[in-house]
């Protein structure tokens, strides 16, 4: 069962609402959490748990860049497929990428 939680947090803060999901204890015997992010108010951070809740995410990947993404990507459709796939389509998914440089 995962367990999700709003907390607020001590002192005098922006966004003292922090809403945390999956817990593990660490070596001092407290909970640490994979942090969903941080809210102005109470209400603000119950709606982002309830959105979290109709679809959870892994949260692992959260800092993924698009590189890396498009990296991940291009071994899975081109590297590691079965399925033979023309040069130009290569080129296409490259030339596509450079394109994007903004995003990188």
């Amino acid at each position: 069962m995962l367990h999700r939680s709003t907390k607020k947090l001590s002192g005098n803060r922006r966004r003292p609402y922090m809403v945390g999901v999956n817990p593990k204890i660490n070596d001092k015997g407290t909970y640490t959490y994979e942090i969903l992010g941080y809210y102005e108010d109470r209400t603000e951070a119950m709606i982002a748990l309830a959105e979290y809740n109709k679809n959870p995410v892994d949260l692992t990947n959260k800092d993924i860049t698009f590189e890396e993404v498009y990296n991940l990507w291009f071994e899975d459709k081109f590297v590691k497929s079965k399925k033979q796939l023309s040069k130009s389509s290569v080129t296409v998914a490259r030339a596509a990428f450079k394109n994007a440089s903004a995003l990188r």
